[in-house]
């Protein structure tokens, strides 16, 4: 009775564990079947047929092995170069200018010189030009040119004339060595003058000096006796030797004579 007990009890539990493979989806081998059967006899050897040991050794090997990679990489690179630059180059120059010159100027060119101005002040002990002399001063030196016998003293110049002697602009090119005493030196144009009683020179390469024509522009102080005067245009001119001299007012007062032409 007790041996058909354990043998109900072991093929119990081989059904059992039957049921429990099927039901995991597993197929039961029958090799596993005899090696559960043992299991179950020998768990039960040495006990009373009222012990039931059920031993389930259903080991499941679920093995899931799903891995899902998901590499998926969503690069969203958006990159605005958008650049608005506004540049706003309107100059607005609103420059007023007012030209408007009112100029009064009055210019009064009424020159008033006093005929009776001295033109002769540093001459004043001088031979008058044009005048006779009875001879030349002692001590006069002779100079022919152009077929005239010359006599000359301290820049003053006579000339023989009917028995006397005739005080005298010197020709141009005459030459003398020294220049008279108290000559003045001019500048006319840039070029260097000598002036001296109504004369005026121009050094010579090699030495000595040469009479030269009256030049335009020349400013001098004083002019020798024996000048004219004649109105012309308003302005009263000095005369000397066919040469016109303008007077024209120096600071301090004085007066001096300017060469012009007509």
């Amino acid at each position: 009775m007790r041996i058909h007990l354990a043998c109900l009890i072991m093929l119990f539990s081989l059904w059992l564990g039957t049921v429990e493979l099927f039901a995991q989806g597993r197929p039961v081998h029958p090799g596993e079947q005899q090696r559960n059967a043992a299991r179950a006899n020998q768990g039960n050897s040495g006990r009373s047929g009222n012990s039931s040991a059920n031993r389930s050794s259903n080991q499941s090997y679920n093995r899931n092995s799903n891995v899902n990679r998901n590499n998926n990489v969503n690069r969203n690179t958006n990159i605005n170069n958008n650049r608005n630059t506004n540049v706003n180059n309107n100059r607005n120059t609103n420059v007023n200018v007012n030209n408007n010159r009112n100029t009064n100027v009055n210019v009064n060119n009424n020159t008033n010189v006093n005929v009776n101005i001295n033109a002769s002040r540093n001459y004043g002990n001088m031979p008058r030009r044009g005048g006779y002399v009875t001879g030349p001063p002692r001590g006069a030196r002779r100079m022919a040119y152009g077929g005239v016998n010359y006599h000359y003293y301290n820049g003053v110049y006579y000339r023989p004339q009917g028995g006397r002697y005739v005080v005298v602009p010197p020709p141009p090119g005459i030459r003398i060595t020294v220049l008279p005493p108290s000559y003045q030196r001019i500048m006319v144009g840039g070029a260097p003058y000598f002036y001296y009683y109504g004369t005026y020179y121009q050094a010579v390469p090699g030495g000595g000096y040469v009479v030269v024509a009256p030049p335009v522009g020349a400013l001098v102080p004083s002019l020798p006796m024996g000048y004219t005067t004649t109105m012309r245009g308003g302005v009263n001119y000095y005369v000397l030797d066919g040469t016109y001299y303008q007077p024209v007012p120096q600071p301090g007062g004085q007066v001096y004579f300017q060469i012009v032409r007509f």
